[in-house]
């Protein structure tokens, strides 16, 4: 005997289990020197500097429509999720007068087994690999907690944001009547597609 077990026959293989993170991560994009984190409600009034110094492009980009303001209680609410059951990640420079330069957030769906996710990074620190760190922080959690699938609707001008899903494996579908599609993520073949991108 080797003394290594063999699965029943018939009895499907359990996951390995998965990490999250370990907050915070302190990392350089480029020159940048960053924190990621979870965020709280003391972040309200850093994410309402963020959300202010958007684009008209990058609010239609992220929200699909034109969003002229955001509420302090809306804000309290985006930064004030339960962190055991959703989601809410920002990446900080503290040397900027608007620290917060990345938010990536999943919302738990019904059924308990996948959730939407949706991400944004300021315009002056796009494709240094931000986008890509968030949700693969993302998809650690997720896995961490048994999830199978993360979901998100991005416009189909969104080629960038379309790139990194795909990147990982993402399935898009048409979303009917809108500009939108769904692009849906398998938790666990994303993160081995990193793991391989990690290795060369």
């Amino acid at each position: 005997m080797t003394g290594k077990s063999k699965a029943s026959p018939g009895r499907p293989r359990k996951p390995d289990p998965v990490a999250p993170p370990a907050f915070p991560v302190l990392r350089k994009f480029g020159p940048h020197r960053t924190e990621m984190r979870l965020l709280g409600p003391a972040d309200r009034d850093t994410l309402l500097k963020f959300f202010r110094s958007h684009t008209r492009e990058t609010i239609h980009l992220r929200y699909g429509y034109e969003l002229s303001h955001m509420t302090e209680e809306r804000a309290a609410e985006l930064v004030g999720v339960d962190q055991t059951r959703d989601a809410a990640i920002g990446i900080f420079e503290h040397d900027q007068e608007v620290p917060l330069v990345a938010i990536g957030r999943y919302c738990l769906k019904p059924g308990g087994t996948s959730a939407e996710v949706a991400f944004v990074v300021r315009e002056d620190r796009r494709r240094l690999g931000i986008a890509t760190a968030l949700l693969s922080a993302l998809l650690a959690i997720a896995a961490s907690r048994g999830l199978e699938t993360l979901d998100a609707q991005v416009l189909r001008e969104n080629q960038p944001m379309l790139e990194i899903f795909f990147g990982l494996g993402g399935v898009k579908s048409a979303i009917p009547g809108t500009g939108e599609v769904t692009v849906t993520i398998d938790i666990r073949k994303a993160l081995r597609n990193l793991g391989r991108r990690r290795q060369h």
